[in-house]
């Protein structure tokens, strides 16, 4: 059944970001006319020199040729050497990254020819008559649940630029973030949530998914990669069939569409099935990014990981799921010696664990109120001791939310902590924590 909404205020708005400052850019050397536009060391001495300033912040002017800039390698150095990280607007995309992503060793190994180095970044949409061929390429793809957005393909693109001599950097040693402006005359009538961030891999002639993170106050989707290529927005029609009338359809389509819900064979979600606490962790794991890491547990004198729990058995499809989620910090010895992989999670459970995801992440979480815990649900005195902490914050966050219920003859709200959490329920709650880490 569909649990009772709970009426909240909704958080404060982020505040968008400044724009990035379009700063002088001087005609490269007649020696090197492959670098196009740069930027000087002069033009961003200022930035470099105030160390309250985090990133150096560069940008095409908006009458150049083409949706490039090139950053001579002394520059980079000179950031790296400040602790900055580098952020450059080309017109269709920002893209910021530490100055060590790229590996400029090898220009100076591999480029023929005296002067100055340069890191030129290309990023600008793809030509019409590519998009349409990319564009064709998605009505072949499983499902048909792909579709173009407004008209959001790129060609991102990187070389290192030595006097007549060129080399393309293909693949980077950190990620690089990469933020493009979604017009809001393109999301008339559409959801934002499920526009997604794809790349067209030559080898399969198909689109795959990158991730994406849609922000409605900056207007802009943002995503991380470590190689350039072709990228696109698309949006994802993703959906079940046995939950177009359910109550959480829209959350489980949101994540269908980040590829994080799974179906259940027969393009089927089985909505109220309940979920094992081994899929719950696996769910968190899938979902959580690149999180600090800790030593994974190792039998001694052989350095070979070994199961931390005695009935998670390698053979398992989610053995792999819960050593990740163990090195992660979301799995601790406190959890016992046996993991019960495949008995149904319970509520209070789901926020044990979520406040560990929370914790790792580094989000800063409320103090635990367990007397108001008490004051707002009827069977708050069911919660178990070691996890009322958890469920007082995930309650305080809006991620664990009451179930109207009757107690003692009267109609209150009620946590369930030891009632299982079904599949729309923990992908609902699943959703409330990927927003409120996004």
């Amino acid at each position: 059944t569909n649990p009772t909404p709970v009426v909240i205020f909704p958080p404060p708005a982020p505040v968008p970001p400044p724009p990035a400052p379009v700063l002088p850019v001087a005609a490269i050397p007649e020696s090197t006319p492959d670098a196009g536009l740069v930027v000087t060391e002069d033009a961003v001495a200022s930035q470099l020199a105030d160390q309250g300033i985090p990133v150096l912040q560069m940008a095409v002017p908006p009458d150049a040729d083409e949706p490039s800039l090139a950053v001579p390698v002394s520059l980079l150095d000179a950031a790296d050497a400040s602790g900055k990280r580098v952020s450059i607007d080309t017109g269709a995309a920002t893209i910021q990254f530490a100055p060590g992503a790229f590996p400029s060793e090898t220009l100076s190994e591999g480029a023929d020819g005296a002067g100055a180095v340069y890191l030129k970044l290309f990023a600008g949409r793809t030509s019409p008559d590519l998009a349409a061929q990319r564009s064709a390429a998605l009505a072949t793809a499983p499902g048909n649940v792909l579709k173009p957005f407004g008209g959001l393909m790129f060609s991102f693109e990187a070389t290192y630029a030595q006097g007549d001599a060129s080399q393309a950097v293909t693949t980077f040693r950190s990620p690089l973030t990469i933020r493009i402006p979604v017009p809001a005359s393109a999301l008339v009538g559409q959801d934002g949530e499920r526009l997604g961030v794809y790349w067209f891999n030559p080898q399969t002639q198909a689109w795959q998914y990158m991730g994406g993170i849609y922000d409605p106050v900056a207007g802009t989707i943002s995503f991380e990669t470590t190689h350039f290529s072709e990228y696109a927005v698309l949006r994802s029609d993703a959906a079940f069939a046995d939950t177009a009338t359910h109550w959480a359809r829209q959350e489980i389509g949101r994540m269908a569409a980040r590829q994080i819900a799974k179906g259940t064979g027969g393009n089927l979600f089985s909505p109220e099935r309940p979920m094992t606490r081994a899929e719950f962790v696996a769910l968190l794991v899938r979902t959580m990014g690149v999180l600090p890491t800790r030593e994974a547990a190792t039998a001694p004198g052989t350095g070979q990981v070994w199961n931390v729990f005695s009935d998670v058995l390698s053979g398992k499809w989610y053995a792999a799921e819960l050593q990740k989620a163990w090195t992660l910090g979301i799995l601790q010895r406190s959890d016992g010696a046996a993991f019960r992989p495949e008995t149904d999670i319970t509520r209070q459970e789901m926020a044990v664990l979520m406040l560990r995801v929370l914790r790792a992440r580094g989000y800063a979480t409320p103090q635990a109120d367990v007397s108001a815990l008490a004051s707002a649900y009827g069977d708050a005195a069911g919660v178990d001791a070691g996890a009322r902490d958890a469920v007082s914050v995930c309650t305080q966050l809006q991620l664990l939310r009451g179930r109207t219920g009757t107690l003692a003859g009267k109609t209150v709200l009620l946590l369930a902590p030891k009632g299982n959490g079904t599949r729309a329920e923990v992908l609902t709650v699943r959703y409330r924590l990927l927003t409120l880490l996004d």
